[in-house]
């Protein structure tokens, strides 16, 4: 995710309530939701949270699980029906040790990286 490094420092040390998103897909596993078509169910439910945390001027943060992160953020996530609400974003963080050092690189070598899924207020 691209976003401006000061409005992430601003959240970071605010105290502003944040809506940390646990569980997204939980109502069915995956072949019952297909059977009785709950995915639109699913997915009206996280535009509505987005929608709602936007009005508040909340932020939203969760991650983006499975074996396949950066595939399903964009498959799924990164769609407009979240995107066009408040400008969700899917991406790894990135950082420094120090002001002087190179960004770190997204992933290393042989190791799994965590993607989040962030909308700023």
């Amino acid at each position: 995710m691209v976003t401006s490094p000061a409005r992430l420092r601003e959240l970071m040390e605010s105290k502003a309530p944040v809506v940390v998103l646990d569980v997204y897909c939980a109502l069915a596993p995956k072949d019952r939701a297909k059977r009785h078509n709950l995915g639109p169910v699913v997915k009206a439910e996280l535009s509505s949270l987005l929608r709602r945390s936007r009005e508040k001027g909340q932020a939203v943060l969760f991650l983006v699980g499975g074996e396949h992160p950066a595939e399903l953020a964009q498959k799924v996530y990164l769609q407009p029906q979240f995107t066009s609400i408040g400008g969700l974003m899917c991406g790894y963080l990135r950082w420094k040790p120090n002001a002087t050092a190179p960004w770190e690189p997204p992933k290393l070598q042989g190791q799994r990286r965590v993607i989040f899924g962030l909308q700023l207020p």
